[in-house]
């Protein structure tokens, strides 16, 4: 998408990335460290660019889906992006922005409040996480 690549390449210089491009689906996976991998998918149809992010698996109980779901609520918990389930329970933000709309400046901006929301939501999962055994693995 030739809109993207300037919001792309500011992209790239903020977070000191060589270029950024996107692969044939439209696609681009950014790792910030070693927990949380941001996803930037385009929609050809609209133009717009949807941010993606796993930030934890829901741990079992009411509570913290009842949290998700309050934070959701007008946008106002999360910073303009939606927290929802994939089918095997972990909890995704996402956002989706309009290329046309945004500067690559403000692009990068709304980039940085998605990481901000990314850590504060897998920070809020993870504090009620129950306490994995050991020898679990990936199976816990």
């Amino acid at each position: 998408m030739d809109t993207l690549e300037p919001h792309l390449n500011a992209l790239a210089a903020t977070l000191g990335l060589p270029a950024l491009t996107l692969d044939a689906q439209g696609l681009r996976s950014i790792a910030l460290d070693h927990q949380h991998v941001i996803h930037v998918q385009t929609d050809p149809r609209t133009q717009d660019v949807v941010l993606y992010a796993v930030a934890g698996q829901l741990p079992p109980g009411a509570g913290m889906a009842e949290t998700l779901l309050r934070a959701n609520r007008f946008w106002r918990g999360t910073g303009g992006a939606t927290l929802s389930l994939d089918d095997n329970a972990r909890v995704i933000l996402a956002r989706r922005l309009s290329a046309v709309a945004l500067t690559p400046a403000q692009f990068c901006d709304a980039f940085t409040g998605f990481v901000d929301q990314l850590h504060h939501w897998a920070g809020q999962i993870g504090a009620q996480a129950p306490a994995r055994s050991p020898g679990m693995g990936q199976f816990a």
